[in-house]
């Protein structure tokens, strides 16, 4: 049983999963947080908190384009090691600054920097994997996120509102630990035989090419399948605990729990979930995880009590376990090999743009209507998910019933 859900993978594999376990714990410690901090820690006012919120996704978006480039183009390992050091380097500048603007800043630059090694990360476990195993590896490197956002809000929670220096520094120093890991054990896997033979590939020779990309029509709806998605999501760690703390006493204690039951779940129920939802169609799953999201997102909307948000929050979790078990292999089906990267990239916008505007968005929701009407309004939006998604297994199917098409190489299993 265990080997059949942890056996066969390529050690870079494992070393990824180990170090960005650890350095989830940290990012965990900090970011379900990071509003409390800027209110209490630095006196931020709740529209800085937005801006603040919104600049470490423009630092991202700049990432994820110059990123996947470059992992495609100069390979996946030097990019991995300049973005975890620029994670290191603001992370660094954390612990220096006690100004709101300062802060900012680097939150660009943290954005960026770990933006700009995402694409080459996900890039890497596509290349060392079969199709077959993509699914368990994707899945492994979820389970491995989720154990940080377990274990770290619990030791957070404290932590940084008392000792932020302490934390930033201990991050800092993690986080350019494990660039000189990648530096030292984790050989290159970017292709040699791979050639530029795609359409795609060919007309973005000379510039970074996601123009061309975004005209594949099956990228552009499962961007905007997961940017609605994700309007709602960054709500959970942007002003779902403001609004916690406006309705119930024990807010950060009960927003910890919460944090940690996802974090648990998440373990849990990844690897065996991927397991059994890779027999069924991957598209129908991704449409499953946007009802089951906006049934979680409607519980917390229309409570108010802790064991209700407790209820919701959960829900809420076992839509992000059913999407996360599919989506990036999704990716490297149809990404032509020659620019895996860069779709890898592309996939990156819409968590971008989702945490840009969700922040924002839900701020000024917040501020004139109340926590309740925020949530609702979010409980809308992801529910535009299901039309998109199904759109998307609509292109899909046409394309496998025309063996000639653009993208109908795949075998998926598109009976269930």
């Amino acid at each position: 049983m265990m080997s059949s859900l942890f056996g066969g993978f390529d050690q870079r594999i494992w070393i990824r999963f180990w170090g960005m376990t650890l350095l989830n714990v940290g990012t965990f410690m900090i970011r379900p947080f990071l509003a409390l901090y800027l209110s209490n820690g630095l006196g931020a006012g709740l529209g800085i908190i937005g801006f603040v919120l919104i600049v470490r996704p423009v630092g991202s978006f700049f990432g994820n384009l110059l990123g996947g480039y470059y992992a495609d183009k100069i390979g996946r390992k030097p990019v991995m090691i300049a973005g975890l050091l620029l994670d290191a380097v603001s992370l660094g500048g954390y612990a220096m600054t006690d100004s709101v603007l300062w802060f900012a800043l680097l939150s660009f630059v943290q954005g960026f920097g770990s933006s700009f090694a995402e694409p080459a990360v996900n890039a890497m476990v596509a290349d060392v994997t079969t199709e077959q195993d993509r699914t368990r590896a994707f899945s492994l490197m979820y389970m491995g996120n989720n154990v940080g956002c377990a274990v770290g809000p619990l030791l957070g929670v404290s932590l940084l509102l008392a000792h932020p220096t302490m934390l930033f520094g201990i991050m800092a120093a993690a986080t350019a630990a494990f660039a000189a890991v990648v530096g030292l054990f984790i050989p290159e896997s970017k292709p040699e035989n791979i050639e530029c033979v795609s359409d795609a590939c060919k007309k973005s020779q000379s510039k970074i090419g996601y123009g061309f990309i975004l005209q594949d029509l099956k990228l552009i709806l499962f961007l905007l399948g997961s940017f609605v998605i994700t309007l709602g999501y960054n709500q959970m760690s942007s002003y779902l605990p403001l609004h916690l703390e406006n309705i119930l006493p024990e807010a950060a204690w009960l927003y910890g729990v919460m944090q940690s039951l996802n974090g648990i779940l998440c373990v849990v129920l990844s690897m065996p979930a991927a397991r059994f939802l890779s027999r069924c169609n991957p598209y129908h799953v991704m449409n499953a995880g946007g009802v089951v999201y906006t049934i979680g997102m409607l519980i917390l909307a229309v409570n108010h009590s802790a064991w209700w948000m407790l209820i919701g929050f959960t829900v809420f979790t076992l839509g992000e376990i059913i999407s996360a078990s599919v989506s990036k292999k999704l990716l490297a089906d149809f990404a032509p090999d020659d620019m895996r990267a860069r779709y890898m990239g592309a996939s990156g916008f819409s968590w971008i743009a989702g945490a840009t505007i969700g922040p924002l968005l839900g701020g000024q929701l917040m501020q004139h209507f109340g926590g309740q009407a925020m949530l609702l309004v979010f409980t809308v939006v992801m529910a535009v998910s299901f039309p998109i998604y199904r759109l998307l297994w609509l292109k899909r199917r046409a394309e496998l019933q025309d063996p000639g098409a653009a993208g109908a190489k795949n075998n998926l299993p598109l009976t269930h």
